[in-house]
């Protein structure tokens, strides 16, 4: 959930989406992964930082719903995203590594 309530969800079908939490409806649709996204989380400043099957995390401004940074790097599917207390991503695939990424 995000701080003003939306609802983030990441989708096989290689989206992310917003939900408004009081009327179940989706207000944006974020597209760009090539692949299933398996993990969406809020970063500060109004984005999201998501990881897919496609081996890239990707960030996406909140309010445009488009994507303004992608990262490369792992060689397997990119289960889980985090942000770290000092605003960078923490990211771990199906690779065996964990990456750190400079927002």
């Amino acid at each position: 959930q995000l701080k003003d309530g939306r609802i983030a969800s990441a989708s096989f079908d290689q989206t992310l989406r917003l939900w408004d939490s009081n009327f179940g409806k989706c207000t944006s649709i974020f597209k760009g992964h090539s692949d299933s996204v398996m993990s969406v989380i809020e970063l500060n400043v109004g984005r999201l930082a998501s990881g897919s099957d496609d081996h890239e995390i990707r960030i996406w401004d909140i309010e445009k719903a488009e994507c303004i940074q992608i990262f490369s790097g792992h060689t397997g599917y990119v289960y889980s995203v985090i942000e770290l207390w000092d605003g960078k991503v923490a990211s771990a695939s199906s690779d065996e590594t964990i990456k750190i990424w400079l927002v």
